[in-house]
């Protein structure tokens, strides 16, 4: 699917991955791909489109930012219904060893262009492209679905695998949980909301979703998923489908809609851009930008995706790359002042990651007065 003449695979910032990988369970199942919100949430998962992390899923939001995570919706299961029958272009794996659907098989492409993951699968003469793109300062997602070949009118089914857990944790099948269905979509038990055209409402547990690398750490492996409710949608080439799953309060029925949340990411992305000088540049300004976080307090660093919260010590080491280096200096100070106000007897707060906050890092203040003294020479 690599076409030499789109200027987006060409581009020295776009990361793309060969059909041959993609078509491999095992490759494409140990490379990963993150989205931020700005918030310290997330939507992480494989390129091949297998869970195999307890953390994977579309819409983490992080509750009491930047920490508070919560899973909500894990998976979008994208489904072509042919002539010759239904090809899903899903890929999960169970508790009993099996890994159905497999539709990596039919993934040829991946990128990420822009600062926005791109997937395209071909089944025959029909091509269909997924974008993902989060909402900056919200906690929302966007999905968008294109054909972007095919002979005719293509029929989609979309359903929606949802949750809501703790993203360290798992959560399994007891009683239904509470869903508000609607024409649009539908609330999963007052968390976290669903619209899509086409919506049609569902109810049935998916049983033993198995992620592999959380077994590998010697953990919990398997969780059960609510099917909430699928969409079906007949799409003419060249047009597109639209899903926005979002937490919160938003006023007017949720957040813009997909297309326009991924052409937002995408002019942040090139903003960033342009403020690095080039595209390489560009490219490290964006990664630093998933990092900044603004939680109750001001900004504030993950210091980690998907297990850490906010550690002053990893805030401080890195303190000149991300916010100095970026020309976030503003940013910046607002952090070193607040970072201030935590010292206590020569300690500076280092994590609240656990529940109170925990003074336990021996040289986090060293490394504040280093980042004090980089800031104050450099702006």
């Amino acid at each position: 699917m690599h076409n030499p003449s789109d200027p987006d695979q060409t581009s020295p910032a776009a990361l793309t991955i060969t059909p041959a990988d993609c078509s491999s369970l095992e490759v494409a199942s140990a490379r990963e791909w993150l989205l931020t919100d700005g918030l310290g949430g997330f939507a992480m998962g494989t390129v091949g489109g297998l869970r195999t992390r307890r953390y994977h899923g579309l819409l983490v939001s992080a509750t009491q930012p930047p920490i508070g995570r919560m899973m909500g919706l894990a998976s979008i299961d994208t489904s072509l219904i042919l002539e010759r029958g239904r090809v899903s272009l899903a890929t999960h794996e169970w508790s009993g060893g099996s890994v159905a659907p497999r539709g990596y098989v039919h993934l040829v492409s991946f990128a990420v262009i822009g600062g926005v993951p791109r997937w395209r699968w071909q089944v025959e003469d029909v091509v269909i492209e997924r974008e993902v793109a989060m909402a900056y300062g919200s906690n929302a997602v966007g999905i968008v679905h294109r054909v972007l070949a095919a002979p005719g009118p293509v029929t989609l089914e979309l359903e929606a695998l949802a949750t809501w857990r703790d993203v360290h944790g798992e959560r399994h099948a007891s009683s239904d949980p509470d869903v508000t269905q609607r024409a649009d979509g539908c609330t999963f038990e007052d968390h976290f909301h669903l619209r899509a055209d086409g919506w049609h409402p569902g109810g049935e547990w998916y049983l033993g979703a198995y992620h592999r690398e959380e077994a590998a750490r010697g953990l919990a492996a398997t969780e059960d998923l609510w099917l909430c409710g699928s969409a079906r949608v007949t799409l003419d080439p060249g047009s597109a489908h639209e899903t926005v799953a979002w937490s919160g309060a938003y006023g007017g029925g949720g957040p813009h809609g997909a297309i326009e949340l991924v052409n937002a990411a995408r002019a942040r992305y090139a903003s960033l851009t342009d403020q690095a000088g080039d595209e390489v540049g560009g490219a490290l300004a964006h990664a630093a930008d998933q990092f900044i976080v603004h939680g109750s307090g001001g900004p504030t660093v993950v210091a980690g995706y998907p297990w850490f919260g906010d550690w002053s010590r990893d805030t401080m080491t890195s303190y000149v790359g991300l916010f100095l280096d970026t020309g976030r200096t503003a940013e910046g100070r607002e952090l070193l002042v607040a970072a201030a106000g935590s010292l206590s007897e020569g300690m500076l707060a280092n994590t609240a990651d656990v529940g109170g906050t925990e003074y336990n890092t021996v040289d986090a203040a060293l490394w504040f007065l280093h980042a004090v003294d980089r800031h104050r020479t450099r702006v």
